[in-house]
């Protein structure tokens, strides 16, 4: 009972940590636009938050790729 608890936590921290670049991404999405760094008339405004977006979901996906691995090669 007690490794099943442990196995359900670290699942859990693995997907934090996975999802921790894209969550990164949003935030500066959005303190870029509540500090009024950029507006709607900043040049290449989309390219940039697309880019942003981007980065983050790459790294998401890289991240949740090499701790599966790390995972399968655990067991």
């Amino acid at each position: 009972m007690l490794q099943e608890a442990r196995s359900r936590l670290f699942g859990v921290l693995r997907v934090g940590i996975a999802f921790a670049p894209w969550l990164l991404a949003m935030y500066t999405l959005y303190w870029l636009g509540k500090n009024e760094i950029w507006d709607s008339e900043t040049p290449h405004r989309d390219i940039m938050s697309g880019g942003i977006v981007a980065t983050g979901m790459a790294a998401t996906f890289i991240a949740h790729t090499l701790l599966a691995k790390w995972q399968k090669t655990k067991t």
